[in-house]
C-alpha cells in the first residue's frame, strides 16, 4: 500500500522538507516496480508544488522510457510553458515533431505557440506540410483557414474556406466555420446559407442550430428565429442555451405561457442563472401573474442585487399593482447605479407621467433619453405622453405620432393618440384610434368605455 507513502511525502513537500521528500518519492518508484504511471502521479505532486526543475527531469526520464509516448511531450512543451521559458519549449517542440511527424497534438501545441507569438508564417508552414502530404484529410486545411482568420486576413480566410467547401462537400464544418465569420461581419445572408448547409451535412451540431437562430435574432427576424430553435430543441431539448433563446425570443413574439415553459427548463438546470429569471419574470409581468414575477425578480436579486434589467421588470410590476413607492425605491437605485441609461430614464419617466407626479422633473428625464435615442419610438411615446400630461396637446400629438412611425404603434400608443385627439376636439379621429387600439387589446374594458361613450 503506498498510500501511506504518498501521504508522507505530500507533507514533507507542504513543509519545504524537500529531500526527504525526494527521497520518499524515490522509495514509491522503487515500491511500484518503477511504473511509468506511478512516476506521472508524482510528478503531478511536484508541479502542485510548482517545482517545475523536479518536473522537468521526470518527464524527461518518461520520454527516455517511453519515446512513443505523444502525452509525455506535451507535458514536457507545458512545462517549459508554464516555467515562462517559451523559446525552450517551442525548440523541444520543432526537435519532437522533426523525430516524430506523426504526433498532431504536438502539431498543435506547436501551432499555438506561434500563433501566441504571430509566427504566423510558421505556424501556417506546419499544416501545409500536412496538407502536403495528405491532400484527403480536411484537418490542415481547417487549421490553415483559421489560421488567416487569427492574423487577421479574413478575405482569404472566407476564400479558403470556400475551397474547403468544394473539396469537402459533405463536411459539416466549413459551412459552420464560415457561417461565424459572416455572423461576425454581420452580413445575414451569408450567415444564413452557411448555418443552413452546415446543418444540412450534419443536424446533430447544436452549436449550428444556437448561431443559426441567433443570426435571425440579430436580424430581427423574430419568427425564422422561433422557428430555428423550435427544430432544434426536437434535437436537444435538455440544451439550456436552446432552451434560453427560445423562452427569450418567445417573450419577444409575446408567447409568454410558451415562454414560461422553455425558461422553467433553463432553471431546472441553473436556477441562480440571472438571465433565465429576468426572462421568466417578465413573462410573468405580461401574463399578469405579478406575485410570480416579483418572487421572480428577487431571487434574481439575491444574485445580482444591481442587474439594472431585473431591477426595471420589478419596478414596472410594482408600477402595475400601483405600489409606487416600491416603485420608486427602484427606479432611484437603477438612477444610482447607472444616471445617463437611456432606459432607465425613459422608465422613470413614464412611470411618473402616468400618475401626473413631477411632471417637470419626468420631461427632462425624457428629454435626457430621447437626445441618447432620438429615433426610439418607445421614447418618443414617453416625451408624448408627458406633453399630454402637461396640458400641451399639440406638442403631445407631434411627438405620440413620430412614435407610431419609427415602430408598430401598440394598443397604450393607439390610446394615447386616441386621448390626444379627443382633447383637441377631434372626435372622429380620437374613437379611429381607440378602436384600432381595441383591436390590439380586445378585453381592454377602459377602451370599451372610451369607444362606446366618445370620450377619455
Amino acid at each position: 500500500d503506498l498510500s501511506e507513502h504518498y501521504h508522507l511525502a505530500s507533507l514533507y513537500l507542504v513543509t519545504k522538507q524537500n529531500e526527504k521528500a525526494d527521497a520518499e518519492f524515490t522509495k514509491i518508484y522503487e515500491l511500484s516496480g518503477k511504473n511509468p504511471k506511478t512516476l506521472q502521479r508524482i510528478a503531478d505532486f511536484y508541479l502542485q508544488a510548482k517545482n517545475y526543475k523536479k518536473v522537468l527531469q521526470i518527464y524527461q526520464e518518461l520520454i527516455q522510457r517511453q519515446p512513443n509516448q505523444e502525452e509525455n511531450y506535451l507535458n514536457l512543451g507545458e512545462i517549459y510553458e508554464m516555467s515562462g521559458d517559451t523559446t525552450t519549449a517551442t525548440q523541444f517542440l520543432e526537435r519532437t515533431l522533426t523525430k516524430h511527424p506523426s504526433f498532431s497534438k504536438v502539431r498543435q501545441m506547436l501551432s499555438d505557440l506561434y500563433m501566441n507569438q504571430s509566427e504566423w508564417s510558421k505556424a501556417l508552414a506546419l499544416w501545409q506540410a500536412v496538407k502536403d502530404e495528405d491532400p484527403k484529410n480536411i484537418q490542415p486545411y481547417l487549421h490553415i483557414a483559421e489560421l488567416h482568420l487569427a492574423e487577421g486576413d479574413t478575405a482569404r480566410s472566407i476564400d479558403f474556406y470556400q475551397q474547403i467547401q468544394t473539396k469537402f462537400p459533405d463536411d459539416w464544418r466549413p459551412y459552420y466555420n464560415l457561417g461565424r465569420i459572416f455572423l461576425e461581419k454581420k452580413n445575414f445572408k451569408e450567415a444564413i446559407n452557411n448555418f443552413n448547409k452546415s446543418i444540412r451535412t450534419n443536424k446533430q451540431v447544436s452549436e449550428a442550430w444556437l448561431l443559426l437562430g441567433l443570426t435571425y435574432l440579430q436580424k430581427r427576424d423574430n419568427a425564422s428565429a422561433e422557428k430555428t430553435f423550435a427544430s432544434a430543441l426536437k434535437l436537444f431539448p435538455n440544451d439550456p442555451r436552446l432552451n434560453f433563446y427560445y423562452g427569450a425570443v418567445l417573450n419577444q413574439n409575446k408567447k409568454y405561457k410558451e415562454a414560461v415553459v422553455s425558461l422553467k427548463k433553463v432553471l431546472l438546470r441553473n436556477p441562480d442563472y440571472v438571465d433565465g429569471l429576468r426572462e421568466l419574470a417578465f413573462a410573468y409581468s405580461n401574463l399578469k401573474e405579478y406575485d410570480k414575477a416579483e418572487d421572480t425578480c428577487l431571487k434574481a436579486l439575491k444574485v445580482n442585487s444591481n442587474n439594472l434589467s431585473v431591477i426595471l421588470i420589478l419596478a414596472s410590476v410594482y408600477d402595475d399593482e400601483k405600489k409606487y413607492d416600491k416603485a420608486d425605491q427602484l427606479y432611484e437605485k437603477a438612477l444610482q447605479i447607472d444616471p445617463k441609461n437611456s432606459v432607465v430614464l425613459n422608465n422613470y419617466a413614464y412611470s411618473l407621467a402616468t400618475r401626473g407626479k413631477e411632471l417637470s422633473r419626468a420631461l427632462q428625464m425624457a428629454e435626457k433619453a430621447l437626445a441618447k435615442e432620438p429615433e426610439n419610438g418607445a421614447y418618443l411615446d414617453t416625451l408624448g405622453w408627458l406633453y399630454y400630461k402637461m396640458g400641451n396637446y399639440k406638442q403631445a400629438l407631434k411627438f405620440v405620432k413620430a412614435s407610431t412611425e419609427k415602430r408598430e404603434p401598440s394598443a397604450e400608443v393607439l390610446e394615447h393618440l386616441g386621448d390626444i385627439y379627443q382633447k383637441l376636439g377631434n372626435k372622429r379621429k380620437a374613437k379611429f384610434y381607440w378602436e384600432k387600439a381595441l383591436q390590439k387589446d380586445k378585453t381592454n374594458e377602459r377602451l370599451h368605455q372610451k369607444v362606446a361613450g366618445g370620450h377619455s
